[in-house]
C-alpha cells in the first residue's frame, strides 16, 4: 500500500512541477522594449499566482486539497492592531474549474500537524471549532486531517 501512495505523490509531484515549468515560460525579458511580446494571444497558465486566505467559519467546513509547504504572511499583531507579524502558513493547492488554486491558514495547531505530513500528501482538513486554550485566555481553531485516497489513471 506504501509504494501506491509513494507512487502517487511522486505523479501528484510531477503534475505540479509541469504547472510551475509552464509558468517559467512566462518570463520576460524587459531589459529591450522590442523584446517584450505583444500578449493578446499568449496562452493562460491554468494557475492562480495569488494566495487565498481559507478561514473556517463553521464547525464541519472542510478544504480538499494537496499539502505543498509552508509561506509567510504578514498580518496585525492580535494583541497591537499596528504592529505587522509574519505568520507561518500551511499552504495547500486545490483544482477549481480547470485551474490550480492555492489556500493558507496559519491557525497554530493546522500549521503544526502539516509539519508532519508528507510534502504533496492529498488531504482533506475539517475545521472542528474552537477549544479553550489552558495557558492563556484565548481559544484555538482545531482540525482533523484525513489522507485522501486518488486514483491518478496510469499511462
Amino acid at each position: 500500500m506504501q509504494t501506491e501512495e509513494k507512487a502517487q505523490s511522486t505523479e501528484l509531484a510531477k503534475v505540479e512541477q509541469n504547472e510551475m515549468n509552464l509558468l517559467s515560460k512566462s518570463m520576460v525579458d524587459v531589459s529591450n522594449v522590442e523584446s517584450i511580446p505583444d500578449l493578446k494571444d499568449a496562452k493562460e497558465v491554468p494557475v492562480d499566482l495569488s494566495v487565498e486566505y481559507w478561514d473556517p467559519q463553521n464547525a464541519g467546513d472542510e478544504l480538499r486539497g494537496v499539502f505543498v509547504g509552508f509561506i509567510t504572511r504578514e498580518a496585525s499583531d492580535f494583541q497591537n492592531p499596528e504592529v505587522l507579524i509574519e505568520l507561518e502558513c500551511a499552504l495547500f493547492l486545490r483544482k477549481e474549474d480547470g485551474k490550480l488554486r492555492r489556500y493558507a491558514n496559519a491557525a497554530k495547531r493546522l500549521v503544526s500537524s502539516c509539519k508532519t505530513l508528507p510534502l504533496n500528501t492529498a488531504c482533506k482538513i475539517v475545521y472542528k471549532g474552537d477549544v479553550q486554550n489552558k495557558q492563556n485566555a484565548f481559544k484555538s481553531q482545531t482540525f482533523m486531517i484525513t489522507p485522501l485516497v486518488i486514483n491518478i489513471p496510469s499511462k
